[in-house]
């Protein structure tokens, strides 16, 4: 008889590989963290420092009409972003955590984006260079907690990254580019910055498309941009012409515009690169960061270029609109830009990887190695040391628990203009109604001028001074020169100190009249 032949083992796919399941394992892993570090700083629950207060109050006070209208305290934020946080907030209350939901659930939800988009983007080990880096970035993980729109812009950069790559995908269809036309249309009204990320992102595919002759794809193409141009103009009229006109905001960012002409100014866009590299990139300001950045270019020139103009267009367009002063160039609000160079720089750890591996396997590893150390080390041993100190920034909160807790019916309240935001939006948590505090004057320009405010207070036995967010441009420490100026005129009964926060009580009454 003839033995049976035996029955053949299948073949085990690539994703069910040891090293596949190793590679997710370990992706797995950075994502927990991720997480982790995200869901901590946010359940410290710190105190609305005067950014985020001077937001918060018009979520409060106004109706998704009212939202409309330009906002207080001369804020700007996509409409889209202040509609979603009014709706949760209607549902949910007011407090703290409720108005950071929006930025930390897109925190959150950008961890396992960056991890598919990168998987198309990168190839060997740079997904998870891309998601680690990701994972400790100081910037990243502080605005997932802040109610500010920016780990917003960074979702939005994402998702719309996500879009691009079906479309430029070797089997187009219509309705990726159906899905790239609205995410982009519902992108402006979450995220001022996606304006330029879909428009890079268009720019790079339109010239890849136009390459292969894609003349199909191309038109599909220019009808997501019809439906972009017409989902403009009406956020324009409604929105975003209302934000170019505020005179305020403008000479806030005033040296966040670069001059022109360029090739006349290389000193600022060299300080612009430097300051970016730093914050929000969160990288060292040095010509290895720099040169890493140009590795990472350089091999996506070579693999797959139209991946380099995705990564490159949408800073340009950000850096072309901040020319004519449409657009910061700076700080937080390039947060939405830290996606695309987390992927160049993933791209530059996977090509000096593969270069000394062809040394040696061990070489390779060591270059990883040493790559890590430098890129991700510092921001990981700076979120060890925050894990352990978590900073509470301008902590108000415990200063008017102890308020009004030592509060007794008839005493005045004086609120330092810097605190004026925060205590505003907390004031009805503790029993404290608009009309029953003084808001102080804004005297940064002539510091004596508090004075007349400190003279309005005398004659009373019991006057509490709340302070937080301290000028810090001003000639004086201007908690300091209050205080002195208090305690010449009375007598302190106490006090109460917070991190960035302080209250005192004073009886501001004649010395004859306090001995009685």
């Amino acid at each position: 008889m003839t033995p049976p032949s035996p029955t053949p083992r299948p073949k085990l796919r690539q994703s069910e590989s040891p090293q596949a399941r190793f590679s997710l394992a370990l992706a797995l892993s950075i994502g927990a963290l991720a997480v982790f570090l995200r869901a901590y700083f946010y359940a410290v629950d710190r105190s609305l420092w005067l950014d985020e207060a001077m937001l918060a109050t018009n979520i409060v006070h106004r109706s998704l009409r009212g939202l409309m209208l330009p906002l207080e305290y001369h804020q700007g934020a996509p409409l889209g972003f202040l509609f979603l946080v009014k709706a949760i907030s209607d549902v949910l209350g007011t407090r703290d955590l409720v108005l950071r939901l929006v930025p930390f659930v897109s925190a959150l939800a950008a961890v396992p984006l960056m991890w598919l988009v990168a998987q198309e983007f990168v190839t060997g080990i740079g997904p998870l260079a891309a998601l680690a880096l990701l994972a400790v970035n100081d910037r990243l993980i502080y605005y997932a907690s802040e109610f500010k729109q920016y780990s917003t812009d960074a979702l939005v950069t994402l998702a719309l990254l996500a879009l691009f790559l079906k479309c430029l995908g070797k089997e187009r269809r219509a309705a990726a580019f159906v899905a790239f036309g609205l995410g982009g249309a519902l992108a402006f009204w979450l995220s001022h910055p996606s304006l330029f990320v879909a428009g890079g992102l268009a720019l790079a595919l339109g010239l890849a498309l136009a390459a292969e002759r894609d003349w199909r794809a191309l038109g599909w193409l220019a009808a997501a941009g019809l439906v972009w141009a017409a989902d403009l103009a009406l956020l324009y009229v409604v929105s975003l012409r209302q934000l170019e006109a505020d005179a305020s905001l403008l000479s806030y960012w005033a040296g966040a515009y670069p001059p022109w002409p360029p090739w006349l100014h290389g000193d600022w866009y060299a300080g612009a690169l430097a300051a970016a590299l730093n914050n929000p990139l969160g990288l060292p300001a040095s010509a290895l960061s720099a040169g890493l950045l140009l590795v990472g270019g350089a091999s996506l020139a070579r693999r797959r270029w139209p991946l380099l103009a995705a990564a490159l267009a949408p800073l340009l367009l950000a850096l072309a609109a901040s020319s004519l002063q449409k657009y910061p160039f700076a700080e937080r609000l390039l947060l939405f830009a830290v996606p695309l160079a987390l992927l160049v720089l993933a791209e530059a750890v996977e090509r000096l990887y593969q270069l000394a591996r062809r040394l040696s396997a061990p070489a390779g590893w060591l270059a990883a190695a040493a790559l890590g150390a430098y890129l991700i080390g510092p921001p990981a041993l700076l979120a060890g040391r925050l894990l352990k100190t978590p900073p509470r920034g301008e902590d108000i909160k415990p200063v008017m628990a102890y308020l009004d807790q030592q509060r007794r019916p008839g005493d005045a309240i004086y609120v330092y203009y810097g605190a004026l935001p925060a205590f505003e939006y907390y004031a009805p948590f503790y029993g404290i109604g608009r009309g029953q505090f003084v808001p102080g004057n804004d005297n940064e320009t002539d510091p004596n001028q508090y004075q007349i405010d400190l003279g309005g207070l005398a004659g009373q036995p019991r006057v509490w001074i709340v302070f937080s967010h301290i000028c810090p441009n001003c000639a004086v420490n201007e908690e300091a020169e209050y205080v002195a100026d208090l305690d010449q005129m009375g007598v302190r009964l106490a006090e109460a100190r917070a991190e960035a926060a302080s209250a005192y009580l004073y009886d501001l009454r004649p010395p004859a009249s306090q001995s009685h």
